[in-house]
């Protein structure tokens, strides 16, 4: 690991209208990273708002992976190897939060770059055990749907109109977030009851399930699947409750198209109001599409906080990411040939490359 020390401030934030109160990440502060030391990555929130989105970028080598693993292993509180540096964590607070509160009442997650696009098949309604469980709860999207639909048939029955009303509504919310994925508003979510699966349904007789996705929208499946579960599982509220939390995400842009890579982390901010989103990426698109998030590049430990939604993909192609020009090598190469003939012919052929 490359980093010998790391401490987060964190601040509070309000979990409806009740106590306790929500942690979220603030600042981090980096000891020794290889030639780099002692520097702080500061995303601390706006004036009016709770939290801020970390977005970490740099080049191939930088420590973007090495940092979410520090995270981490601070937040899950993991005792390294003799071979590790220890971590130390400390929160900005003043009601006695801890890291055992913020386990014990927040959500959190961390995505590595593999990322597991199973989905097991279903064979009846079945309660889903987060601590039991020895597969990712990200394989469970079938039975987690299966599960909702099953209550919201004994609610009907029980004549509980108000759990139906809720369910369904939690249904069509589901399906408009897939609509917006998949960029199809004829896109509907559909129930197969002899079979206990749900499969999305397309114009013109087309149906897939979700074992069918391709890679890119599996991935991004996966990450829901798990958030949404976890959230069942270890909060017992519904998606629609808005839970706070922490989620980590390296390369979240992996296997996906840019169309896709400029929907992800709106999706996921949108579908998730109230998490905290920390990622790593290389892509100008993931760094442009929110407006709420702080810029990290750990190469040339620059931090843009303003927004960057709206700019040009070759302009942050240059200014961020370090590219010479706005075209591919060919092309450049080609131009500065160009340049150089008509500079042979205009000042004599003494001039040379």
């Amino acid at each position: 690991m490359l980093y010998n020390n790391l401490t987060m401030a964190l601040i509070d934030k309000q979990i409806f209208s009740f106590e306790p109160k929500m942690t979220y990440l603030k600042t981090i502060y980096v000891y020794n990273c290889y030639a780099s030391q002692n520097f702080d990555i500061d995303f601390s929130p706006k004036a009016g708002d709770s939290f801020r989105h970390l977005i970490v970028t740099g080049k191939n080598g930088s420590g973007k992976t090495t940092l979410l693993n520090a995270l981490d292993n601070a937040l899950m509180e993991k005792s390294g190897t003799d071979e590790e540096p220890k971590i130390d964590v400390t929160l900005t607070d003043d009601n006695g939060w801890c890291l055992t509160d913020f386990l014990a009442e927040g959500l959190y997650d961390y995505f590595k770059v593999e990322r597991d696009t199973t989905v097991l098949k279903v064979k009846s309604p079945k309660k889903i055990d987060r601590i039991d469980l020895e597969e990712p709860l990200s394989q469970l999207i079938v039975q987690f749907l299966v599960n909702k639909k099953t209550q919201q048939a004994y609610a009907y029955q029980d004549g509980e109109q108000h759990t139906v009303q809720q369910i369904e509504q939690w249904f069509n919310q589901f399906e408009q977030q897939l609509k917006f994925l998949f960029d199809e508003v004829a896109l509907r979510l559909e129930f197969s009851r002899q079979e206990f699966n749900f499969y999305l349904q397309l114009p013109n007789q087309v149906h897939f399930y979700f074992n069918q996705l391709s890679h890119g929208y599996a991935q991004v499946i996966s990450i829901i699947a798990e958030i949404l579960i976890a959230i069942e599982t270890q909060s017992e509220k519904s998606f629609s409750d808005n839970p706070s939390g922490i989620i980590l995400i390296d390369e979240i842009e992996n296997h996906l198209h840019l169309e896709l890579q400029e929907k992800i982390l709106p999706f996921l901010t949108t579908t998730f109001p109230q998490l905290q989103f920390i990622v790593a990426t290389h892509s100008p698109a993931v760094i442009a599409s929110i407006s709420n998030a702080t810029v990290y590049d750990l190469t040339t430990h620059r931090t843009v906080n303003e927004i960057l939604t709206g700019i040009p993909y070759h302009v942050l192609m240059k200014s961020h990411f370090g590219i010479e020009s706005e075209y591919s090598r060919l092309a450049t190469e080609k131009l500065k040939n160009a340049n150089l003939i008509s500079f042979k012919w205009f000042y004599g052929p003494q001039i040379s490359a």
